[in-house]
């Protein structure tokens, strides 16, 4: 039963499940408020801890469940588009939500470090906990969970974007996105992400990005992380002397990663792997990242299909608005 866990959080992942997963699962172990639920198409045996459950079925099979819930044809031809899905979560699986407070999505491509402890302490003041897509919650009742179906004056709606084959970023960022619909309609989202240590994909070290005045930066520092039973600390180098800061996860998307590790509840994560702990210090945290600068072509690659994607969604945003008003 799902009644003792405060926040249900999802996570539809179709094809072979990521190299790190077994990782994933250990730092889920630590955050025993907290319930994990998988759907996938991967039936690879791994060890699951008592607050994960995996849930088997095809993507057709997923796409037909959610396709139950809506009176419109929803468009859902890949499992990237489930972007745009994830704020429908609470309305489209309730059935699983129990009396939890707070249910929630998150990707696999990230370590949990500890995340209750970075909630805010008067969290009932909040509607929503983080304006990301890779981690977000948002309370557990029948106005929030159909929240998403809010509509604003002169922009698109959820229907628009379900049944479109384009990926909207519903789930982040859009005049019409999750985001600007609870603000508008007065609810109150706590900025999680700042303590978040979310990585960006435009550079080959570990740098932590921030998304401000609706752009990403990131800092000047490169950065090893390791995993401590249940911690995910940072580790850079600032005025000759080795700093270390705790974050709530890492966040490492779009990167080819090995996984090395053999004790699980310890280990060191870098710019392309995750390998076994060893003690970090001045001299040799250097070991951890690249040897030298060299261009690589997939950075630019990343760069370009990021605007090419922008480009696109602006088009069918214009296009819906245009034959709307036809």
């Amino acid at each position: 039963m799902n009644k003792n866990y405060k926040y249900i959080i999802f996570s539809p992942y179709f094809g072979k499940l990521p190299i790190n997963f077994n990782l994933w699962l250990e730092s889920c172990s630590y955050n025993d408020s907290f319930k994990f639920i998988i759907f996938t198409d991967d039936k690879s045996k791994f060890k699951l801890p008592e607050n994960v459950e995996i849930i088997y079925l095809s993507f057709e099979e997923l796409e037909n469940r959610i396709q139950s819930k809506f009176d419109f044809k929803i468009n859902l031809r890949t499992p990237y588009k489930l972007c745009d899905f994830k704020p429908t979560y609470g309305y489209v699986f309730s059935k699983y939500l129990d009396n939890c407070n707070y249910w929630g999505y998150c990707d696999l491509d990230l370590i949990f470090g500890d995340l209750k402890q970075y909630l805010p302490k008067n969290l009932e003041d909040y509607d929503k906990i983080s304006y990301m897509g890779h981690f977000c919650m948002y309370r557990n009742n029948k106005n929030i969970n159909e929240m998403f179906m809010s509509k604003i004056k002169d922009t698109i709606d959820y229907a628009d974007i379900l049944s479109s084959s384009q990926n909207f970023a519903f789930d982040e960022i859009g005049d019409y996105g999750i985001n600007n619909i609870f603000k508008t309609n007065g609810l109150k989202i706590y900025d999680y992400q700042i303590n978040v240590a979310d990585v960006t994909c435009r550079k080959e070290n570990f740098r932590v990005s921030k998304f401000e005045n609706g752009k990403f930066t990131h800092d000047k520092f490169k950065k090893a992380f390791v995993f401590d039973n249940g911690k995910i600390i940072a580790y850079h180098i600032e005025n000759k002397e080795l700093k270390k800061t705790e974050y709530a996860y890492l966040h490492f998307q779009k990167r080819k990663m090995l996984n090395n590790v053999i004790n699980l509840d310890k280990f060191i994560i870098k710019y392309n792997g995750f390998i076994d702990y060893f003690d970090i210090d001045k001299k040799n945290i250097n070991t951890l990242f690249p040897s030298k600068y060299k261009p690589d072509l997939k950075w630019i690659k990343i760069n370009f299909l990021g605007i090419k994607r922008r480009i696109k969604r602006t088009q069918e945003v214009k296009k819906i608005l245009s034959n709307k008003r036809s």
